[in-house]
């Protein structure tokens, strides 16, 4: 499995169990804070992914 989709599966396996222990603490706000970063890293890295992909087909069509 490539790094950035073990990356994203254990994002997600992690937002699960937030929403699980969530519900059974009844604590809406339980991990508010790691849920917003884990977002925000994943966003961060789409963008830069996209930045990457841009980037290398200047590079292509400058060749």
């Amino acid at each position: 499995m490539q790094p950035i989709a073990l990356r994203l599966e254990r994002s997600v396996d992690f937002l699960e169990k937030l929403e699980l222990l969530r519900d059974f603490s009844g604590d809406a706000d339980l991990g508010a804070a790691e849920e917003q970063d884990v977002i925000q890293r994943e966003i961060l890295d789409l963008e830069l992914s996209e930045v990457d992909s841009e980037i290398q087909r200047i590079c292509d069509l400058a060749a």
